[in-house]
């Protein structure tokens, strides 16, 4: 009897270690929950190096019909459709006030350097707005800036220093 005994309590002793181990390696979940974080990305657009402080003078002679361009390429980056828009303010005197010709054109650039590219918009002293209301997508594209004074007769504007101000805005579309 003692011998029956003690393989019952064996065999209950190896029940209960095989139990404990199974419940052991068994995980036992009493509650899940889940969050969703949302995020939004809003809309945004930048011009990179068009405010160049080494932006060149033009010098004129001062003789009639005398031009003289200048030109800077510019890049602009989205995350979505965007327009471009420019204004300008004419070549302005600024001892008298006196204006001359001024002309602003910008052109797409395959790359830095590329003068080839279709025109997109274009300024002058008798148009100083212009709007293209889509020019690019989700992405990142080359800009040239193509800027032309021109003097009227000379007694029209006086010698000295002139300022013409080009202002170029990218919006959603």
């Amino acid at each position: 009897m003692k011998k029956t005994l003690f393989i019952l309590g064996l065999a209950l002793l190896l029940v209960l270690a095989l139990a404990s181990t199974g419940l052991a390696q068994k995980k036992i979940n009493l509650d899940k929950d889940t969050v969703e974080v949302r995020a939004i990305v809003h809309p945004y657009a930048e011009i990179r190096g068009l405010n160049d402080i080494n932006n060149p003078t033009l010098h004129y002679l001062g003789y009639a019909g005398e031009e003289h361009n200048w030109r800077d390429y510019f890049y602009v980056v989205a995350n979505t459709s965007i327009g471009m828009q420019l204004n300008q303010v004419d070549f302005t005197s600024k001892s008298t006030g006196d204006t001359f010709y001024t002309r602003a054109k910008i052109q797409r650039a395959a790359r830095y350097g590329d003068d080839k590219g279709e025109q997109i918009l274009r300024t002058d002293s008798f148009r100083p707005v212009d709007v293209n209301g889509y020019v690019q997508g989700q992405e990142g594209k080359w800009y040239l800036l193509d800027v032309k004074g021109k003097l009227g007769e000379v007694y029209s504007q006086a010698a000295g220093e002139y300022k013409a101000k080009f202002t170029v805005t990218v919006f959603a579309w």
